[in-house]
């Protein structure tokens, strides 16, 4: 085998060994994201989706939309008031409400969810 073909064997065999660290990395965090979500829903209840079922999806979107200017704030370095959180424990709140509003979203019957969202958050 000249060194070009090894070159690229070698290239091959490391890309199959990234992609293998990736699945496992990824099914790590889920299970993270599953243990907080348990942990959790021990301390809370469900009153994420309980809030949704009364209120509809405007909190949901309003939570998620709460952390994405948190991890914003915490990327370009702004002095925040609140606890101190890491980018990545906003990050996986962030997962973790998307799963969550998306449980409900797929419990909920209704075939006007996006109607829903528009008129309760004002979406033109």
């Amino acid at each position: 085998m000249n060194r070009k073909d090894k070159r690229a064997k070698d290239n091959i065999i490391n890309s199959n060994e990234a992609r293998k660290e990736s699945v496992r990395k990824h099914k790590e965090l889920l299970k993270e994201i599953h243990d907080t979500y348990v942990k959790k829903n021990e301390d809370y209840g469900d009153s994420f989706s309980l809030t949704i079922k009364r209120w509809g999806y405007a909190p949901a979107i309003a939570r998620i939309e709460d952390k994405v200017r948190r991890a914003g704030n915490i990327v370009i370095g702004k002095q925040m008031n609140y606890k101190e959180e890491s980018l990545r424990d906003n990050l996986l709140d962030i997962a973790n409400y998307c799963i969550m509003t998306i449980m409900t979203l797929d419990e909920d019957s209704s075939d006007n969810i996006v109607n829903d969202i528009v008129r309760k958050i004002g979406v033109d």
